[in-house]
């Protein structure tokens, strides 16, 4: 077990290779890779898993081992580089897969949701857009550039922000009369808040929610309808480093996945 990300994962791997299998404990930006658990908690209950089984009773599984490609990224695409492919205890709720690299063409009704939801930014209102391909298209729909692993603001369509911290944006909050929030998805792990947007941290979450939970009216969430029902298992994480803010967040959402149509999807932490 170690705590870390992808540059960890890849550090271990090249040591260990396949001879003992690895589980992640998530604490570090990028956590492309197939061998993290989704919280701290499901890695405990993991390794305990393991530490319990008898001897060959608990499956195994090859898992990737990955990071972000640096040259995509600077063409404007979210995609990993494999590193190699390690053994994980075959827990499907305990370790999640590895993520999914973003497509070249978002689709039709992903880019006519994210041009409706840009039309649609509520005037006077701070938007803090998370990271990732799908958030970063509202940006470009309003004729702004944001950037695709950080945190950007929009205020009356306007870019207030670009790669912010935790405290520049509890800064805009405070400068800030309403706030709402608008998350993608990590492709193929289903994270929504706590693995690549730490900068939302608990302050800023609790500020924008004010005790509303994921509700609508201050969150918006967009993903691709086949991402969602690929899941496996088909759930959304979130893991803030506050369990009483994960379990507030904990429940139903609905996912925007086209212009007037949602998904509804589970939220577990």
């Amino acid at each position: 077990m170690f705590a870390g990300g992808d540059g960890t994962a890849r550090d271990i791997f090249d040591v260990v290779g396949q001879e003992l299998p690895l589980l992640g404990i998530p604490a570090g930006v990028k956590m492309h890779s197939g061998v993290f658990a989704p919280t701290p908690e499901a890695a405990a209950r993991a390794g305990e898993a393991l530490l319990r089984a008898a001897p060959g009773k608990l499956r195994l599984r090859c898992a990737d081992v990955a990071d972000i490609d640096e040259q995509a990224l600077r063409e404007g695409r979210m995609s990993s580089v494999l590193h190699g492919s390690a053994r994980v205890p075959d827990l499907p709720r305990a370790v999640l897969p590895a993520k999914a690299g973003s497509r070249p063409n978002p689709g039709v009704e992903l880019e006519r949701l994210c041009r409706t939801v840009a039309e649609q930014l509520e005037p006077g209102c701070l938007h803090l857009v998370g990271p990732g391909s799908t958030t970063a298209a509202v940006i470009s729909a309003v004729g702004q550039s944001g950037t695709l692993l950080g945190v950007d603001a929009l205020l009356d369509n306007e870019l207030v922000g670009r790669d912010l911290t935790e405290e520049q944006i509890l800064e805009l909050l405070d400068q800030s009369d309403r706030a709402r929030l608008i998350l993608g998805l990590v492709g193929g792990q289903g994270m929504l808040l706590g693995r690549g947007n730490r900068e939302l941290s608990p302050r800023v979450l609790r500020h924008v929610a004010a005790g509303k939970g994921l509700h609508p009216d201050r969150v918006t969430i967009l993903a691709a309808a086949d991402k969602l029902l690929a899941l496996e298992p088909p759930t959304l994480w979130v893991d803030t480093g506050d369990p009483a803010l994960d379990r507030e967040f904990c429940g139903y959402v609905r996912v925007n996945v086209g212009p007037r149509q949602q998904i509804v999807m589970k939220v577990s932490c």
